[in-house]
């Protein structure tokens, strides 16, 4: 039985047209708009390097700041189980400043809690609202916070930004 596909190895004697539509695919592949170089997502170095973050709005000096940092939108903001770290740390005059030291360069979404009662969880109203503060990375969410719009990218040895927490 023959088979009607044919293979051809590019040559001096391979016509130009067949040079063409052979390295076409390659081309169209090298100028594909959904490539991270061209969809705005360059390739990130190798390397690791810090996270912080300024927390401002803190209503009291009562609990503790929770941070959780995220490395992907699986259960973000709502799923600890699935933070890449968590940390809580002490409030000082309503101040506190979170830090996250030997990450890997790569995506990564901030999520904040006033933790006012110390019990390493945000506590909700019967709808599942907020009773504590709350704040991510990125610009403040109107609604529920989704990680593409938090997500920023860890590709320098220091990463560094400013929450605001938002009580309801």
């Amino acid at each position: 039985m023959r088979s009607n596909s044919r293979h051809f190895v590019m040559t001096g004697n391979c016509s130009p047209s067949r040079r063409i539509h052979a390295l076409l695919p390659l081309v169209l592949i090298a100028c594909d708009p959904r490539s991270p170089e061209k969809a705005g997502h360059a390739v990130i170095p190798d390397g690791r390097g810090s996270i912080s973050a300024r927390i401002d709005g803190i209503r009291n000096n009562q609990g503790r700041i929770l941070a959780r940092l995220y490395r992907g939108g699986e259960g973000f903001p709502s799923d600890g189980g699935r933070a890449y770290r968590e940390r809580s740390f002490e409030i000082q005059d309503r101040k506190c400043t979170v830090r996250f030291e030997d990450i890997p360069y790569g995506h990564y979404a901030l999520w904040i809690c006033h933790d006012e009662d110390r019990d390493g969880e945000l506590q909700t109203n019967f709808i599942g609202m907020p009773k504590e503060g709350v704040g991510v990375s990125g610009p403040p969410p109107t609604f529920m916070p989704s990680y593409d719009k938090a997500r920023f990218t860890l590709d320098k040895p220091s990463s560094k930004h400013e929450i605001e927490l938002k009580y309801l």
